[in-house]
């Protein structure tokens, strides 16, 4: 049975810096995001439950310590780190007023590795978004598999699925009568009951751009 791993936030709006630091969080087995502007980091905030996020005290104009603040704000129970190898003067005082991690090291230095491990090693694990319930019967294609939505939020799904051979996470997902088709991260599987259908709970990562269409899809099957 796979456990739950960390969502974690990465805002960096340097498109490298963010594909590197987003590759090798993905390396460590986290499910992460990246976000490279502020309309970005407040739909995940709003759309998908955070653990970690991390952010340079430089983002959007230097405002990267206030947009951890209100951050935490959205989600209480989320943890923030702002990296700052520069070191910047203002960056500590900030961090200590409120509260947030501060790393000196890169982040692909063991220090960065450490600090990331003793923060999420914090995090208490919450409840994602409330599950919704399946109106009537909704089917779902895996490559040539066919899967059975078991229920559904805004922020990920459950279903069954016979041969789950098929599945390498990360999986698309594809709902034909919808004409719909989402990315997901498998987060854990069981088998209820030996020789029975698997059944998988995944994180749904829509871009921003198709967040109205899957909430819209999610409040018309529940």
């Amino acid at each position: 049975m796979h456990q739950r791993r960390f969502h974690v936030l990465v805002a960096d709006e340097r498109p490298e810096s963010l594909h590197f630091t987003v590759d090798l969080l993905k390396r460590r087995d986290h499910v992460v995001a990246g976000a490279s502007n502020m309309d970005d980091v407040h739909w995940w905030l709003s759309g998908w439950p955070i653990d970690l996020l991390i952010v340079s005290p430089e983002f959007a104009g230097g405002s990267g310590g206030q947009l951890a603040h209100e951050a935490r704000g959205v989600q209480p129970e989320m943890a923030a780190l702002l990296v700052d190898p520069e070191r910047r003067e203002p960056s500590a005082p900030e961090a200590a007023r409120r509260g947030i991690d501060l790393v000196h090291h890169r982040v692909d230095s063991e220090e960065f590795a450490q600090a990331v491990g003793s923060i999420l090693g914090r995090v208490t694990r919450r409840p994602r978004w409330p599950r919704k319930e399946i109106a009537h019967s909704v089917t779902m294609r895996i490559g040539d598999s066919v899967a059975r939505l078991v229920d559904v939020s805004y922020g990920g799904l459950k279903f069954e699925l016979t041969d789950e051979n098929v599945l390498r996470s990360p999986v698309e997902l594809d709902f034909p009568r919808a004409d719909l088709r989402v990315s997901a991260e498998v987060i854990w599987s069981a088998r209820p009951v030996p020789g029975r259908a698997c059944v998988f709970g995944a994180s749904v990562g829509v871009p921003p751009t198709d967040a109205t269409e899957w909430r819209a899809f999610v409040d018309r099957i529940s």
